[in-house]
């Protein structure tokens, strides 16, 4: 019980003055806020943001099982939306793959 009124003494104490304000996050604009097309209950589209320039493209989810990045750094990734896996298999020849 001490250290509940102790708590209740501090806060009355510390508390922000009238005069003090916070800064305050202002709101998006219309430019910042995208509104994507989906694609229904299904959601058969997925969509890819760029967001130095804001361009969205949008494709169907099931079009592509590989993606390939080819800038500073060579990058292989998988579709999520499909539920792709992949699995190390040791080799690096892809001849010895039956």
């Amino acid at each position: 019980m001490k250290h509940i009124l102790i708590i209740i003494i501090a806060l009355l104490f510390f508390k922000c003055s009238k005069d003090e304000t916070f800064p305050v996050r202002p709101e998006p604009t219309n430019s910042a806020i995208l509104n994507p097309e989906v694609g229904g209950p299904n959601e058969q589209n997925q969509v890819f943001v760029d967001l130095s320039t804001e361009q969205s493209t949008i494709i169907q989810r099931d079009s592509w099982d590989l993606g390939f990045y080819s800038g500073n750094s060579f990058r292989i990734i998988i579709n999520p939306s499909i539920y792709m896996a992949v699995k190390n298999l040791g080799v690096t020849n892809l001849n010895l793959i039956s």
